[in-house]
């Protein structure tokens, strides 16, 4: 059959193979036969022309310089096979013919490189296949006595399987396998892993499989047909598709990637974790080039994977490598090759190129191994002929990626890689396994099994068969189920003895551990749970300052006006006061921390303040207190309004004490922190001590030198943290502090600031300082008492007295008795009240009478009833009065007689004038509205509505301040009179309060200006009267006696009948009060006529300076442009 398939190609000349001899002058051309492929582009990159055939140059030169074939040189015939045993048969067969070849290096795959064999054996002609020619038929040696294969066998890798499988004691596996895009690969590798298997009983394939379906469906029925057989799969698919990435992510995907399972990726013509692109470069198997999303799943799945292959992808070896990959693609340029335009494309060469190298050094040995035992035979004879070349096969030398060595069988002694992902996520060479025919040796590449299958929870290989077998359906009989009925019995009796001691100890632990629970969740406080403190605001203040009644709180001091200081701030929880002491450092408490948290809470003493918890949830860190009103012991002492005399200060001394010694017996053992600013005292006078504990905290928090001015000199300097002998020092300081009423070291009064003394105190040289103890001159201390602090403050802590001595001599020196502090605080109080009421009672007699004084003061210059108002915080709101009488009156030709007087005497003039003046409205039913220079304004009907008296008021006020001026004289002008000009008009007026500094009572209203108009337009000592003032007074209330004027223009008012006010008609009682005043004020009042005739007619226009040198009047306007409410008026 293979002679009639190679007949046709003997026929064929068309083709044209290329070659060239070269110019080596002298020398022998030995004609050799290349094949490649360089159309088929999944084969590009591996056996590739463009990235392969310049191999060969490199293997020849080196052939040269090693003088391997002396007199001789290899001259390339090559030609293009593209793995298609047609065209391998036709141009093999032109090569031998037309060309005289001895040997055919290539093809390049399993089917060509069959063909090439039966020519090979036909002819006697060596062949060396290499690249992607693995196929375990071609190590027939009966079949293919001339033909030697560089690549490496399936065969082999059968083997290296087989011994891997046996190192881990994995006894049985199943191949998966498809022929999709390569139908000889894994149909070979199948073949050869059953004769691999089949000469050694240690490992058996339960199960082969062929993938026909490669889509995801197909993945997982195969995956799951397959997981009923095994659990150790050996894989094969074919390169350069994706197809074993999409199975083993699939498989993640599905369950199929966990510790039970294990792949195996062993297949020729790979680079295990590598994968190589179109364009000759690698990247990692789970990575994509298209942007996948399943990346991170890839890399999870190949965790999995153990990878077999012959490539060399160590660091050394990867670098051999691609030093020789760029010399190949550099001499595709030279000749015979001469490839420059359609190379440029090809960076690195191919996958197999330096097995190509490998087959033509391979060649040239066995030549010269050959050449050596035939010396006298003709070289061109001997490298023809294949039996006698393989005959020498056992050569070993240096190849392009490592050593490269064939046994006497013409088989290759290969190497194969186990590749698998390490701990890090990266592929990682672990062992190798050398082949020499049949016979596989595994050398490990780590010191433990466990780093193999570090991505495995039990380190360790996967188990060939699962406990419960492959369908969980075999799980082993443990003795529960054998002897359930004695197990039930015997569960029964144990639950039964032991039931009722477990159930009680467990729910003692429970209920303890729940109560520790609770217990921290009591020292836990959320910040949320803490409420500001409101600050009063200013009107509340004010109100409280103007409260009667003495303050009872002494010197409490109240949440209002304590918010927040430099070390506190003081919140509300549950309704109760608190105080929180700021901490720089953030604390996270432990289970130590916990555990003596929860005791502090449950510290419980008369002198011991409550410690509430910690809030570890806010803005700041904070520990919380229970707030005591009256402040620390410092706040008291500074503050000095309490009398603090000697049994007060014995009595706070005693609480103190009280507290230490409490504090020495509880778990504390110590205070650590004692100043007078940590002893409280609460709304009884008692001392309670604060802020102990904690001493993590404390540690953690810097002291200023004044905070440390308390501490004993061993903590100081650091040789303690603190002990009770500590405590009575510091109890000393306080004492000296209560005894003397000054802080501690009188730092106000001293030279040496905080920071000397604290220096002096820790050099410990010399006679160390100590504050004063000079008692107050209050306090009338005991020379025990003052013995019993030098002792406390002793240097030597082993002097100093202990707490519960200190109790005892304090007892003594009060004659053993234990006298209440509260009789004693209210007994001083008691004294102080009655000292108080007596001082308040004559305190209140002068607010009585200075309140007086400004009322009178305030009626002066408001009305009583909106005054009233005024005081009461209630809003005068604008009135209007439907009837009124508005008065306006202007001493004349005033400006002539101020030119007379100096500016003193006309402010006593005027003064005098006012005087009488006020004196006869207070007697009327008027209200003085303002006074405008030397002109009034008064009316009456408001603010009291009066009826229609009003006008009665008006006109018995007009003729009195007639009375009034005529007797009116001028002490330093007594030849001086004086006289009136009087207007007056009823109607309606709005009146109201106006601005806030100076509130003013104005009126509105068009009454106002005909007022004002009747006043500019009257004559002197004339009352001009309007005509409805006129109705008023003699139709309405009658009494009195008018004239009529006649008709007049009035400015702004155009005619105007207007009359005189002449007097009251007989019968009338009215009795203005003049004569009453004109004798208070010793005035002689000479007779004056006075009638509307007798007064000249001719008005006075004689400026009127007052206006215009004294302030005006809020009614100035009036006159000045005729503003009312809503109108507009203008001075005749």
């Amino acid at each position: 059959m293979l002679a009639i398939k190679l007949l046709p190609f003997l026929l064929l000349f068309a083709w044209e193979v290329h070659s060239q001899v070269a110019n080596n002058t002298g020398l022998t051309p030995l004609e050799i036969a290349l094949f490649f492929v360089n159309t088929k582009p999944q084969q590009l990159t591996t056996v590739g022309y463009f990235s392969s055939a310049a191999a060969v140059l490199i293997a020849r030169d080196r052939i040269a310089s090693e003088g391997l074939i002396p007199n001789y040189y290899l001259n390339f015939t090559y030609a293009f096979d593209d793995c298609e045993e047609d065209l391998m048969a036709g141009r093999g067969l032109l090569m031998l013919r037309e060309k005289r070849v001895v040997a055919m290096i290539g093809p390049t795959c399993s089917s060509t490189t069959e063909l090439a064999g039966v020519m090979g054996k036909v002819f006697n002609l060596p062949v060396v296949s290499w690249g992607l020619a693995t196929a375990h038929r071609l190590s027939d040696r009966v079949r293919f006595p001339t033909l030697a294969n560089m690549a490496a066998s399936s065969l082999s890798l059968a083997y290296a399987i087989r011994r891997m499988l046996s190192e881990y004691n994995l006894t049985e596996f199943a191949y998966i396998y498809s022929n999709y895009m390569d139908s000889e690969k894994c149909e070979d590798m199948r073949t050869a892993l059953q004769s691999a298997v089949s000469r050694n009983s240690d490992v058996s394939i339960s199960l082969t499989m062929e993938v026909v379906d490669v889509s995801n469906d197909g993945y997982i029925n195969s995956l799951r047909i397959a997981s009923r057989r095994a659990r150790i799969f050996v894989i094969c698919f074919a390169e350069g598709h994706g197809l074993k990435r999409r199975f083993m992510v699939t498989a993640y995907r599905n369950g199929f990637v966990n510790d039970e399972y294990l792949y195996i990726f062993a297949d020729t013509k790979n680079k295990g974790f590598y994968v190589t692109r179109n364009n000759g470069t690698d990247r990692l198997i789970w990575d994509s080039d298209t942007g996948a999303d399943d990346v991170d799943d890839a890399r999870e799945a190949f965790k999995t994977v153990i990878a077999l292959t012959d490539a060399d992808l160590t660091k050394d070896g990867q670098a051999a490598y691609a030093a020789f990959s760029e010399e190949v693609i550099s001499r595709m340029k030279d000749p015979p090759f001469n490839c420059v335009a359609e190379c440029k494309n090809y960076t690195v060469g191919s996958m197999y190129a330096g097995q190509l190298h490998d087959s033509v050094m391979f060649y040239a040995h066995m030549l010269n191994k050959t050449m050596q035992q035939h010396p006298d035979q003709n070289l061109l004879t001997i490298a023809e002929d294949g039996q006698m070349l393989l005959m020498n096969s056992e050569v070993s030398f240096k190849g392009a990626a490592g050593n490269i060595q064939f046994n006497a069988n013409n088989t290759r002694v290969i190497t194969f890689y186990m590749m698998a992902v390490n701990a890090q996520g990266e592929p990682q060479n672990f062992g190798s396994i050398n082949i020499n025919g049949q016979v596989a040796n595994l050398t490990p590449g780590y010191t433990s099994i466990s780093e193999v299958f570090a991505n495995r929870k039990n380190k360790a290989p996967p188990l060939v068969e699962p406990i419960c077998g492959f369908r969980e359906d075999s799980c082993p009989v443990n003795f529960v189920s054998t002897y359930l009925v004695w197990v039930i019995v015997a569960s029964v009796l144990i639950f039964l003895t032991f039931g009722g001691a477990l159930s009680g100890f467990f729910y003692s632990m429970r209920s303890k551990r729940r109560e520790m629970e609770r217990m921290n969740m009591m020292w836990q406080i959320p910040f949320s749970h803490l409420q500001a403190v409101q600050k009063k605001n200013k009107g509340e203040q004010s109100i409280r300052s103007l409260s009667s009644g003495p303050s009872s709180t002494g010197t409490k001091i109240t949440m209002e006006n304590k918010v927040e200081t430099r070390h506190y701030k003081f919140f509300i929880l549950n309704n109760d006061k608190v105080a929180a002491l700021k901490h720089t450092t953030k604390f996270r408490p432990d289970d130590d921390d916990a555990s003596e948290l929860r005791q502090l809470r449950q510290l419980e003493h008369d002198n011991m303040n409550t410690f509430l918890g910690l809030v570890l949830d806010g803005p700041e860190f904070l520990s919380v207190w229970r707030y005591c009103g009256r402040g620390s012991l410092k706040d008291v002492i500074l503050k000095g309004s309490i009398t603090m005399d000697y049994f007060f200060v014995f009595s706070l001394i005693r609480d103190i004490i009280s507290g230490l010694s409490y504090i020495h017996k509880s778990f504390l053992k110590y205070h650590g922190n004692l100043t007078s600013e940590t002893c409280l005292v609460d709304e009884r006078f008692q001392v309670k001590l604060s802020y102990f504990g904690l001493e993590k905290m404390r540690e953690a928090t810097t002291r200023s030198n004044e905070d440390m001015l308390w501490s004993a000199p061993e903590v100081l300097k650091g040789l303690i943290h603190g002990s009770e002998k500590a405590d009575v020092y510091s109890f000393a300081i306080v004492c000296s502090e209560l005894i003397t009423k000054k802080p501690a070291w009188d730092l106000d009064n001293r030279k040496e600031p905080a920071e000397t003394i604290v220096y002096w105190l820790k050099r410990d040289r010399g006679q160390p300082p100590r504050p004063e103890l000079t008692a107050h001159e209050t306090i009338d201390v005991s020379s025990g008492m003052l013995e019993l602090i030098k002792d406390c403050w002793a240097q030597d802590e082993d002097k100093r007295p202990a707490v519960e001595q200190i109790r005892a001599l304090l007892k003594g020196l009060h004659n053993g008795r234990n006298d209440n502090l509260m009789d004693h605080v209210f007994n001083i109080m008691e004294t102080y009240a009655a000292t108080l009421e007596e001082e308040v009672s004559s305190r209140t007699k002068e607010l009585v009478e200075e309140k007086k004084k400004s009322d009178v003061l305030l009626y002066r210059m408001l009305p009583r009833q909106v005054a009233d108002k005024l005081k009461l915080g209630q809003s005068v709101q604008p009135e209007t009065f439907d009837s009124v009488t508005v008065f306006f009156s202007d001493v004349v030709q005033f400006t002539i007689l101020a030119s007379k007087c100096t500016p003193l005497q006309v402010v006593t003039l005027l003064n005098d004038l006012y005087n009488i003046l006020d004196n006869i409205i207070e007697e009327a039913d008027v209200y003085k509205v303002e006074t405008i220079g030397d002109g009034y304004l008064c009316v009456s009907g408001l603010p009291h509505r009066n009826g229609n008296e009003h006008a009665r008021e008006i006109a018995c006020l007009a003729l009195s301040f007639m009375d009034g001026v005529r007797s009116f004289r001028i002490p330093h002008l007594p030849s001086e009179r004086m006289n009136l000009r009087i207007g007056v008009h009823s109607g309606s007026v709005v009146a109201g309060v106006v601005g806030l500094t100076m509130p003013r009572y104005c009126l509105f209203g068009d009454t106002v200006n005909t007022a004002s108009r009747m006043e500019s337009n009257g004559k002197a000592g004339h009352i001009h009267l309007s005509a409805e003032a006129n109705r008023m007074m003699t139709e309405v209330v009658g009494g009195f006696k008018t004239e009529s004027r006649g008709e007049v223009i009035i400015k702004g008012k155009g005619v105007m009948e207007t009359f005189w006010l002449l007097s009251r008609t007989e019968g009338e009682n009215y009795q203005p009060p003049l004569q009453s005043i004109i004798k208070e004020r010793k005035i002689e009042t000479p007779p004056i006529n006075f009638s509307a005739r007798s007064t000249s007619e001719q008005r006075s226009i004689t400026p009127k300076s007052p206006r215009s040198v004294t302030p005006l009047g809020i009614y100035s306007d009036y006159k000045k442009n005729g503003l009312s409410t809503g109108h507009q008026f203008e001075i005749l």
